[in-house]
């Protein structure tokens, strides 16, 4: 599935975060956060979430398989507050409400 990740989150009423948090933000957040189980994550297994860090540092839109997708997830509900991953996981499901951040925010009614 390709992701957008300069894409910019946005909050459950619909505003941008005060940070400017992209995709790639949260998803390098959650990805390079050092959770407990860590300390026993096999080597090989620790170096394919390093690769998978190294995919979306940069932004821009990455082909991602659907276990990257359930990585990233799983990492972002145990280190990004409620919020921050419900946007990120929406975003990854397509589900989300995105902005591109080209584009001019529209003028308020």
């Amino acid at each position: 599935m390709k992701i957008d990740f300069d894409k910019v989150l946005l909050t459950p009423m619909g505003v941008e975060f005060s940070d400017k948090a992209t995709v790639a933000t949260a998803a390098y957040a959650a990805l390079s956060a050092t959770l407990p189980e860590d300390a026993q994550m096999p080597m090989d297994a620790k170096l394919k979430l390093y690769r998978l860090t190294q995919a979306i540092a940069n932004g821009g839109v990455v082909d991602l398989t659907a276990e990257d997708i359930v990585t990233i997830k799983t990492r972002a509900s145990k280190s990004l507050p409620m919020i921050g991953f419900g946007a990120l996981a929406d975003a990854l499901e397509s589900k989300a409400q995105v902005v591109d951040i080209d584009q001019p925010k529209a003028a308020a009614s």
